[in-house]
C-alpha cells in the first residue's frame, strides 16, 4: 500500500496545477474540524475522500483503480488506526505534509511524505494486534 500510494503522490505532484491544485488543498482544509475534536467517523469519510483525491490526481486511472482495490481490501486493518489511537489529528497533519509537497511540485517530497504516513498507519496497526500478521521474520523490515 505505501508503494502504491507514495507513487500516486508522486505523479499527483507532476500532474496537478490551478484550480486541481485549489481543490486539493481545500478538500484538505475540510478535514480540519473532524481532526481538531476527534471525531472518528467523520474524519474516516474525509480521509477515503483525501486519499481518493490523491489517487485520482496521480492522472494514472489504472493505478488508481489498483490503489483503490488494495485500499478496499485493507479497509478493516486502515479502521483500527482511527478507532485503537487518537489518529485522526495526527493524520491530518501527515496529510498536510503530502499537500505541501504536491503544491510546491516536490514530488520526491509527496512521495516521502505519503510513504511515511501510510508506515505509520502500519505501526499503529501492529501496536494494536501484535503477531497476528504472520512470520514476522518473513516480513521485510520497513526501510526509512
Amino acid at each position: 500500500m505505501a508503494q502504491l500510494e507514495s507513487l500516486c503522490a508522486r505523479l499527483c505532484a507532476a500532474n496537478l496545477s490551478g484550480a486541481k491544485l485549489h481543490d486539493l488543498m481545500e478538500l484538505h482544509r475540510q478535514g480540519d474540524e473532524a481532526a481538531q475534536y476527534d471525531a472518528v467517523d467523520a474524519y474516516r469519510i474525509h480521509n477515503e475522500r483525501f486519499h481518493a483525491a490523491i489517487y485520482h490526481g496521480s492522472g494514472n486511472a489504472f493505478l488508481e483503480r489498483t490503489t483503490l482495490s488494495v485500499r478496499r481490501s485493507l479497509a478493516p486493518f486502515r479502521d483500527l488506526q482511527f478507532e485503537g489511537f487518537k489518529r485522526p489529528e495526527a493524520s491530518h497533519r501527515e496529510h498536510g505534509a503530502i499537500v505541501d509537497a504536491i503544491v510546491a511540485g516536490e514530488g520526491e517530497r509527496a512521495s516521502a511524505s505519503m510513504r511515511k504516513h501510510i508506515l505509520t498507519v502500519r505501526r499503529a496497526i501492529d501496536a494494536v494486534e501484535p503477531g497476528d500478521h504472520g512470520d514476522e521474520a518473513a516480513r521485510p523490515s520497513d526501510p526509512e
